[in-house]
């Protein structure tokens, strides 16, 4: 238990340095940031139609109270709306509170969670050789990528630059991770 929780903690150090560096010193994440033209207009706007911090979408017909009929010509131009207009997903935050320290502190946490979980999935392998486990945390994390990502891309809109800056950095620091956490386990000539 003592090697998992180790090698779980140098996982989350490595991957949350690489982090840092990826987002602070590459500059690759403000590829696909786009700026609204008139921030303050938008900011209004978003202070007077959404009621309370969460995910907004548009289009997003109202539903309830239409008959079976009327729901599917909303829900028929929705979708034109969506294939033609414009469409819209994100979240809209208010005085969340979180401080710069409070969302770095969550983010570290999330990595150890993420990466005991790895530490605990090598261990279960037994006896492996290092690229072994470096390829099989790589493989855990493209799976996660494409399942959770690539939706975001095909429903949402997101943008081919977003997931794919976002791939390699997934591919980069869980490689990284990996093979930090990897190296915390006997390597097995045998297997």
């Amino acid at each position: 238990m003592k090697k998992i929780i180790i090698a779980g903690l140098i996982g989350a150090v490595t991957l949350f340095i690489w982090s840092s560096v990826s987002h602070m010193a590459l500059g690759w994440h403000e590829s696909y940031t786009l700026r609204f033209n008139d921030e303050d207009a938008v900011t209004a706007i978003l202070s007077k139609e959404c009621p309370e911090a969460g995910i907004y979408a548009l289009p997003n017909p109202v539903m309830e109270g239409l008959s079976s009929e009327e729901a599917a010509a909303a829900w028929q131009a929705a979708m034109k709306q969506h294939e033609t207009g414009i469409t819209f997903f994100g979240a809209v935050g208010k005085k969340s509170g979180n401080s710069l320290g409070k969302m770095l502190t969550i983010q570290f946490l999330n990595d150890c969670f993420c990466f005991l979980i790895i530490a605990m999935l090598l261990c279960c392998q037994g006896p492996k050789p290092f690229l072994h486990r470096v390829l099989f945390v790589e493989l855990v994390a493209l799976l996660a990528f494409v399942g959770f990502m690539v939706p975001l891309w095909s429903w949402y809109g997101f943008s081919g630059t977003y997931i794919m800056v976002n791939l390699f950095d997934t591919l980069i620091g869980w490689g990284l991770a990996g093979a930090m956490t990897a190296l915390v386990f006997k390597r097995s000539e045998s297997g």
